[in-house]
């Protein structure tokens, strides 16, 4: 089974910081309205001794740790196979996730690369299939592939795709 680019890691951990960030926002940001007057007040209670901002920064530095902690699991666990019947992806920490897509049922392969991934140099390999489409529904998905190796692995399936459909 292949592992995926040590690069990949940043990819997961850049990801859930963005992650935590917007959910922040969304939930955290419409709220700080009822902190706002008891900041001018000085009347907020301290966590541990520590002002508004030491508390925040504690929360931020723990929050980031077990993001980190998280993408490295999940980072470990991805593995991927481009067997002899199909491509075998298998994903998860806590709830394990194996996905075979035999060769038949490939209708498209796409490498997407966003920005994060670009700025690390990796691309997402995505396998569509005739049950699924669009990017959330991708059945498979092998993120953090250099590029060239994505390429390389593109080429590699559509030519397995092209053997197979003249065989038939």
């Amino acid at each position: 089974m292949n592992k995926l680019h040590p690069r990949a890691f940043w990819l997961f951990v850049a990801q859930g910081l963005v992650t935590f960030t917007f959910i922040s926002l969304v939930f955290l940001f419409p709220f700080s309205w009822m902190f706002t007057g008891l900041v001018a007040d000085e009347a907020l209670p301290t966590v541990v001794g520590l002002s508004l901002g030491g508390s925040v920064l504690i929360c931020l530095l723990v929050f980031g740790g077990l993001i980190t902690i998280w993408a490295k699991l999940y980072y470990n666990s991805y593995k991927y196979e481009f067997g002899k019947e199909g491509v075998k992806i298998e994903r998860g920490v806590i709830w394990k996730k194996y996905v075979t897509i035999p060769y038949g049922r490939i209708q498209n392969i796409d490498i997407l690369r966003g920005p994060l991934a670009r700025i690390l140099g990796l691309s997402d390999l995505q396998i569509q299939t005739a049950g699924a489409s669009g990017a959330i529904l991708t059945e498979g998905r092998i993120p953090g592939v250099l590029r060239e190796e994505a390429e390389e692995h593109r080429n590699e399936l559509i030519s397995r795709l092209s053997g197979r459909k003249e065989g038939l």
